[in-house]
């Protein structure tokens, strides 16, 4: 597995990092690309993510050869035990579809328009049940969350 670093902006609110640490190490070690460099992971609590729409948004941060090594993990305030077990290993899928070269948000090399891409495809204008991105993490998410109730 790739070294993870994790961080927590207590400013925001986030006390739960104990668990969260834990959590995404079990999560990771289950979707880490091989090879993958080492990257870091902040966490916080933002009060504009709306529990109703989503629990968790996960932003790479900066990029080094085409790979984002810094990521920021958002998450809704007040979240159950439970639902931030299963909002960080979802994340954390994201994370490792950015790894792989999956999946891209961002503007083009030159600054062009924002995109979003999954395997080359541009996906910026479909719905977010229909992107194939969150059907993976969805999927891998379920998985993992059982495997992690049951050590656990």
């Amino acid at each position: 597995m790739s070294d993870l670093w994790i961080y927590a902006d207590d400013d925001s609110g986030f006390h739960a990092f104990e668990q969260a640490s834990e959590v995404l190490g079990f999560a990771y070690s289950r979707v880490c690309p091989e090879g993958a460099p080492p990257i870091n992971i902040e966490l916080s609590v933002d009060s504009d993510v709306d529990p109703e729409i989503c629990t968790g948004f996960c932003t790479p941060e900066s990029v080094n050869e085409g790979v984002p090594l810094n990521y920021d993990i958002d998450l809704a305030p007040d979240l159950d035990s439970d639902t931030l077990t299963q909002t960080l290993i979802h994340e954390t899928v994201h994370i490792a579809q950015y790894l792989r070269g999956d999946l891209y948000q961002g503007h083009g090399p030159e600054g062009g328009k924002f995109r979003i891409t999954w395997k080359g495809e541009d996906h910026t204008n479909t719905e977010y049940h229909l992107r194939p991105w969150e059907s993976e993490a969805k999927l891998l998410e379920s998985q993992i969350y059982e495997e992690y109730k049951e050590l656990n």
